[in-house]
């Protein structure tokens, strides 16, 4: 289970957990800060792993802070197309520490609406709120929260980096889950061209620092009999109408302005 792997993960990092309110009274309340605990359904995650390990697959939220003041981020119970697609999605994501605080980030240009559409995901996932900021100075709009809890649940998701290999419990999930990790990962940094550009090749590219991540989805693609160019300047190619269209067909974008520039390539070819 999903879950409790990320709880058995995270067990070191000072996070608290909510349970299931109907199993609370499996605690027992032996002292003055147990009874505090119970009351606020706020336990440390290791108190609860070490004391009532049965209770983790109760656990409902991870928490950070007490009292009026915590944030929390619910826990996936298992992979689904909907989180891997934002895995891939915050390959143009950050996770930031600073001053004390932990933020979560996903940028967009300011004219799209991609990012309004994965606003909602993150708050379907993990029931948190993430607000749409602007940058006017570089036009670029992001998500952002300042979340401990949904931080280190994205950080443990991911194996530590967002921007490095692609995370194993991807790789070992079945085809469904990897082809909503390419569409996430796509529609952050893919690129389509647009109908403005004069004298463009049809071609649509991945782009991505970390070589690894291209490989495998180089690698994943072929199992559709897409053919790509070679990886060059931190990027490959899909060329040519039959390559985009089986691109198209396999891979649902959920980035309208992608999935509509390939739809108005696809009819001009």
């Amino acid at each position: 289970m999903l879950k409790i792997k990320l709880l058995q993960g995270l067990i070191e990092n000072d996070l608290r957990v909510e349970i299931d309110a109907s199993k609370i009274e499996k605690i027992m309340a032996e002292n003055s800060k147990i009874r505090k605990w119970k009351r606020l359904n706020s336990f440390p995650l290791k108190f609860i792993s070490e004391n009532y390990p049965d209770l983790l697959a109760d656990v409902t939220f991870l928490k950070s802070g007490t009292g009026s003041a915590f944030k929390r981020a619910k826990i996936p119970e298992e992979m689904t197309k909907e989180l891997a697609y934002l895995l891939g999605a915050m390959r143009d994501g950050s996770l930031i520490k600073s001053s004390g605080k932990h933020w979560v980030r996903l940028y967009d240009s300011a004219k799209s609406v991609w990012i309004e559409e994965v606003q909602k995901l993150f708050e379907e996932i993990f029931e948190v709120k993430m607000a749409v900021r602007f940058q006017k100075r570089i036009d670029e709009k992001y998500l952002d929260i300042s979340s401990k809890p949904l931080h280190f649940l994205i950080k443990k998701l991911v194996e530590g980096n967002l921007h490095k290999n692609v995370p194993g419990i991807i790789r070992n999930s079945p085809k469904e889950i990897q082809i909503s990790y390419v569409c996430g990962f796509f529609d952050a940094e893919g690129h389509v061209p647009s109908k403005t550009v004069k004298n463009k090749r049809f071609r649509i590219t991945f782009t991505q620092k970390d070589e690894s991540s291209l490989i495998y989805i180089k690698d994943f693609l072929s199992e559709f009999g897409i053919k790509t160019s070679a990886i060059s300047s931190y990027s490959f190619a899909i060329y040519g109408k039959e390559m985009i269209e089986k691109f198209h067909t396999n891979f649902g974008l959920l980035n309208p302005s992608k999935s509509g520039r390939l739809d108005e390539m696809l009819r001009a070819l």
